[in-house]
Order: structure tokens, then C-alpha cells, then sequence
């Protein structure tokens, strides 16, 4: 496969946390070896202390690899200063979160400027990229209101808005529909659905094994190794269903 193909490349990924005198607490994982192509939805699955969190982590640029080599976007950010990578991530990776995580004081808009800002975008072009993302997910009559004022659907939507403002290269989603009924968890994937077929890459950390056979392909971890990397289907598109 050519590395212009590839979103993410993970070459004997391993992570360990050490105690405090050193000694080894727990090898998450073990020795990981893991291609994302661009364009693709994958579901990472595993029960608890499997190594997901910890590989989405690594995948997210949230952390970096006791050893091998991560490649992302074709970048090695296993060698990054932790000041280039915080930069890095925040135009590269877009994070979507079970608990939305949306600032209460601050409107809609506001909240999907906030990756913008820290990236210092100049606030005409947050503004008007902010309200692009709002209108790509069906929120942007909702600009004006604050969290507190949306539903759940709603509330998961200005999130997703808020990760797709960077225009990232891959989109990471830790149990998205986790606080969600099923009628709104089912738009929410829809909604997921359409931003795969238009090109977006998704990885989905997920328990849920309905959730994610909506994916096309499921990685499944047990003991800190692969354990099954299936593919369900190829890409394909997919219509989105009602707002939540």
C-alpha cells in the first residue's frame, strides 16, 4: 500500500506504564501493527483493559509510544517536541467525545470557533468557518443558543461541528452515542455515516457491536494485541437520515 494511502501507520506500537520506582505496572500494549487508509470508518473494540483507550490515545496524539514508530498524515509524530505535536493535533485530529464536552457558557458558534482560536485564526474567519461546520451538521439555526438550551442530539452535533472546523485529516469518536437514546444515537450515526461517504476518515471507539457494524471495518484488541481486524464492506455511500 502506498503511504500516500494511508491516514495512520502504527509499526510495533508498544505502551507501558511504569510505577513510581520504575518498575513496569502494566504493558498496554504490545506490540501494535495497524494501517488506516484515507476514506475509511473503523471501529476499535475490546472489553476494559483491552488497550483501546490507549490506542485511540496514541492514534489521537494525546500520547506517544513507549516504542515504534507512529506515522501520521505520512508525519513521524513519535519524533515530535510535545509543542509541535499539541500543534499538529489540533490541525490534524478532530476529537468528538461521549460527554460532548461544550463549553456552557459560551454559544454554539463560540463553542466550534475554540479550536480556531487556539490555532489563532483571525475571528471574521472563525466565525464564518464556524458557521460552515454548523451548517454541514444541520445546526447552524442554532448558532445563537447555548448547551444548556439543545438536546442531547443537538448538543452531540455542535461537538461533531466543533471537530470538523480544522478541516482534520481524521475524525476520533470515543462512544459518540453513549448518551444518547436510540432514536438520536441513530441520527447521530448517520450523520457519520455521510461524512464517511463524502471522504472523511473515522475511527470509533465503541462496546456497542451495533454501533459498529455501521463501520466498514472493525479492529478488535484483547491484551493489548490485535486480536481480529475485519472488513465488513467497502466504502460506499450512505444518505443521512433525520436531524435528532
Amino acid at each position: 500500500m502506498e503511504s500516500a494511502d494511508l491516514v495512520a501507520q502504527l509499526t510495533k506500537v508498544r505502551k507501558i506504564y511504569y510505577k513510581p520506582d520504575g518498575s513496569v505496572m502494566v504493558e498496554a500494549l504490545r506490540g501494535i501493527d495497524l494501517d488506516v487508509r484515507r476514506g475509511e470508518y473503523v471501529a476499535i473494540m475490546g472489553a476494559s483493559g483491552s488497550g483501546k483507550s490507549t490506542l485511540m490515545n496514541i492514534l489521537g496524539c494525546l500520547d506517544q509510544p513507549t516504542d515504534g514508530d507512529y506515522f501520521l498524515d505520512n508525519k513521524p509524530v513519535g519524533k515530535m517536541s510535545d509543542e509541535d505535536l499539541s500543534a499538529f493535533r489540533g490541525r490534524t485530529v478532530g476529537f468528538i467525545f461521549q460527554a460532548f464536552n461544550l463549553i456552557a457558557q459560551l454559544t454554539v458558534v463560540e463553542n466550534a470557533e475554540v479550536p480556531l482560536f487556539y490555532q489563532h485564526v483571525p475571528p471574521a474567519e472563525r466565525r464564518e468557518r464556524a458557521m460552515h461546520s454548523l451548517e454541514l451538521v444541520g445546526m447552524a439555526d442554532r448558532a445563537g443558543h447555548r448547551p444548556r438550551e439543545l438536546s442531547g442530539g443537538q448538543q452531540q452535533r455542535a461537538a461533531i461541528a466543533r471537530a470538523l472546523v480544522t478541516n482534520p485529516v481524521i475524525l476520533m469518536a470515543d462512544e459518540p452515542t453513549g448518551n444518547l437514546d436510540s432514536k438520536t444515537g441513530e441520527a447521530i450515526l448517520s450523520l457519520f455515516e455521510k461524512l464517511h461517504s463524502e471522504g472523511m476518515t473515522i475511527l470509533m471507539i465503541t462496546h456497542d457491536d451495533e454501533v459498529s457494524e455501521r463501520c466498514e471495518r472493525i479492529v478488535r484488541l484483547r491484551d493489548g494485541l490485535i486480536e481480529r481486524d475485519e472488513v465488513l464492506r467497502s466504502r460506499a455511500k450512505v444518505p443521512v437520515q433525520a436531524e435528532a
